[in-house]
């Protein structure tokens, strides 16, 4: 078995960043005190971690408009939050959860991975303006395509060698007499690296019949380019826009090689073998589980750690045969990894499928690609410890993030089942007595928490009357990650909007 490799995309990298330190240098990851927001204790909300708080995951409509007051509310909710958590020490019960702990471990290791490549890899990818140029000239372009997907490498050689002739067309080698499916590429879209690169690293003609491609395991393509319209930059911003763009994907296509090339020194050498019968045994446990809508997936992750309940869908800790922990599954080198290990690994970094889409009888193939992709992060997770990346500002700052909104929420229900309003309260969105809940059972106990905490809460009013929020409802996912949900849920657990607690913050 050989170890794949999905790079990480530079676009997500950056948008990872953001969420911690927004505008500082990319050389120097810190988070500048300017840009702190809010400081309570030895807790801190930054500016950018704010909005992506407000704007990425769907706010209560008691607080979704862009005005002041519901910019208030916001900050007293994500306050409210980091004050909840810091009513649990180290002995609470989620806290000594193995999950938790697992799910946090898995969350601030994706991190390091993350700062690790955009350090090592996207930030030394240097773009020379004569690749610029080459490619913006060709970034406005629909390109009107027929095509030709062949599944076997000798007729793939056999069509090439045949349209080298002269004499046939792609049409009369396709064996049948019926049109050439067709489609629209453009510059922008996701396309198959071998076919992006095919239209837009060079020019070609109109006719002009480009492939084999190799674009999949066993599957080639043939393109026939029938027209294409151009889009033309006319005005100064847009053409500043599309060469921004075009530097950023350059660089981001050379920063996935560095990386490549990085990984494969890691890898190298190192030889994957399964063991048949347990391969086929967790096989058909984790088709049953991979294979659910993307509906049934947030329902197991909210019902996990938000603790909705649902008894009729697969709980992702199903898995508890004891005898069958202990079976070897698979030989890395000289090592023995038994399912045992192989669970605990899954507890912290969640299985990713190279294909979104795909049939059952797919699936044992594709679940050896994401075995051996998780066997290779976590040689880049080891990498990354070695160097120093779990101590660096902006993982310590993400994985707060999300343990202090996990433990929050754990004490919001907690204290609602303290008071016995458990029923009462609805986490639904949209309904009509939400904003009531919220003001009655829960916004009591974060008024309690902020005069016990009074004197340790500082903000900064300057950066908050700067900050601008949407109106745009969003969730913001990244793909190709263990953990592609980018920020928590918002903290619905107050409605207040006065800012009269806690002091100024000096520099």
């Amino acid at each position: 078995m050989t170890f794949g490799n999905k790079p990480l995309r530079a676009w997500m990298i950056l948008f990872f960043l953001a969420i911690l330190f927004g505008s500082c240098g990319k050389k120097k990851p810190e988070i500048p005190p300017e840009n702190i927001l809010v400081r309570i204790g030895e807790k801190t909300l930054t500016t950018d971690e704010f909005i992506r708080r407000a704007e990425y995951t769907p706010r209560p409509a008691y607080c979704r408009l862009n005005n002041y007051i519901h910019k208030k509310i916001v900050l007293n909710s994500l306050i409210g939050e980091k004050l909840m958590a810091m009513e649990t020490d180290e002995d609470h019960p989620l806290r000594r959860d193995e999950t938790f702990r697992d799910y946090i471990r898995g969350r601030k290791e994706q991190a390091m991975r993350q700062l690790m490549y955009y350090e090592e890899a996207f930030n030394r990818a240097k773009v020379k303006t004569q690749e610029i140029e080459r490619e913006f000239s060709l970034a406005g372009r629909k390109y009107h395509l027929s095509y030709l997907n062949v599944s076997d490498s000798a007729r793939a050689v056999w069509i090439r060698d045949s349209l080298a002739t002269g004499r046939y067309d792609l049409l009369s080698l396709s064996g049948t007499m019926r049109e050439l499916p067709q489609r629209v590429v453009t510059w922008e879209g996701k396309e198959d690296t071998q076919v992006h690169d095919a239209l837009f690293k060079q020019p070609v003609e109109k006719g002009q019949v480009i492939g084999p491609l190799y674009v999949d395991r066993n599957q080639y393509l043939f393109i026939r380019v029938d027209r294409w319209t151009e889009n033309v930059a006319l005005t100064e911003q847009t053409a500043l826009q599309r060469w921004e763009d075009v530097k950023e994907k350059l660089q981001d296509e050379k920063a996935e090689a560095i990386w490549l090339n990085s990984v494969s020194r890691l890898m190298k050498d190192k030889q994957l073998v399964f063991v048949e019968d347990t391969f086929w045994h967790l096989c058909e446990f984790y088709r049953d589980l991979y294979m659910l809508t993307e509906e049934q997936k947030r329902d197991e992750f909210e019902k996990k750690y938000w603790d909705r309940k649902d008894k009729d869908k697969p709980r992702l800790d199903a898995m508890d045969d004891e005898a069958l922990m202990n079976y070897p599954f698979f030989r890395l080198d000289d090592q023995v990894w038994r399912v045992r290990d192989f669970n605990k690994l899954v507890a912290s970094h969640p299985l990713v499928f190279r294909k979104n889409r795909m049939s059952p009888a797919e699936f044992p193939e594709q679940f050896k690609f994401a075995i051996a992709d998780l066997i290779r992060d976590q040689f880049i997770t080891e990498a990354a410890y070695k160097k120093g990346y779990d101590k660096r500002p902006a993982v310590t700052a993400y994985t707060s993030m999300w343990e202090d909104a996990l433990l929050a929420n754990y004490e919001r229900m907690a204290h609602l089942n303290r008071i016995g309003a458990m029923k009462a309260f609805t986490m639904k969105k949209e309904q009509p007595h939400e904003q009531r809940d919220v003001k009655n059972y829960l916004q009591p106990y974060v008024d309690s928490l902020v005069v016990k905490y009074n004197d340790q809460i500082e903000i900064n009013m300057e950066a908050f009357e700067k900050i601008t929020l949407t109106r745009i409802d969003m969730f913001v996912k990244q793909d190709d990650q263990p953990y592609p949900i980018v920020v928590p849920p918002f903290p619905v657990i107050t409605t207040s909007h006065p800012l009269n607690y806690g002091r100024i913050m000096e520099f």
